[in-house]
């Protein structure tokens, strides 16, 4: 059984070639902007789970289930998609019953609802967690000292049947590329490399380049 997660699927969507070095056993890059990242996402699960209430989020609902630690067996979800494939991801936070999820995005972009709405990453939760109605979205600037509540925003969707095929669709999209991905890297080296975040890239796109937080 091969494990796919929405990075996984993302990345090999996007960067080809980054497949063969995550099997490679290349390692990622990091970067302060992940870190500042995963500080955000600790100020506002915090606040969410009533740990430590921020002012700036009192108008979102609680979310009792959030990550404490990373991979945070509280908040894992993992599926079967076929027979070849199973699925596995760390939700931001789930509600009690299990019944809404949230997704908290960071850094220099500004994302919209539109956005948010095109993001497989909460639509494939659905598919682990049947029970989901609810996609709650948090954007905020990675500049904490800078927040207010003109730049932070808050959206909501319902999650129906179309979310979920959605879903299906891009890990299927994903699964492609992993069983064709000789022909997707000789494409990807007709035109222009897309560059990876690996370290040691033998396709050359190690680099210095930030890597921003999500």
């Amino acid at each position: 059984m091969i494990r796919l997660s929405y990075s996984m699927c993302n990345e090999i969507i996007k960067t080809p070639h980054a497949y063969l070095n995550r099997v490679g056993g290349l390692k990622k890059k990091t970067s302060p902007a992940m870190e500042k990242g995963k500080q955000i996402h600790r100020i506002i699960q915090d606040s969410l789970c009533g740990d430590t209430p921020h002012p700036l989020f009192a108008d979102v609902p609680t979310f009792e289930i959030v990550e404490k630690i990373d991979l945070d067996p509280a908040t894992k979800i993992e599926f079967q998609h076929n027979d070849k494939y199973s699925v596995i991801g760390y939700a931001d936070g789930l509600n009690q019953s299990r019944t809404a999820v949230v997704e908290i995005k960071s850094g220099a972009k500004t994302w919209s609802i539109s956005d948010f709405n095109k993001l497989a990453q909460w639509k494939i939760y659905k598919l682990g967690i049947p029970t989901l109605e609810q996609a709650f979205f948090i954007t905020v600037p990675q500049d904490i000292s800078g927040w207010n509540r003109t730049n932070i925003k808050f959206f909501k969707l319902q999650i129906t049947d179309k979310h979920q095929q959605e879903a299906r669709d891009f890990l299927d999209q994903a699964i492609h590329v992993i069983e064709n991905i000789k022909d997707y890297v000789e494409k990807e080296q007709i035109g222009k490399f897309n560059r990876c975040f690996y370290q040691e890239c033998p396709w050359g796109c190690d680099s210095d380049e930030t890597i921003q937080s999500t």
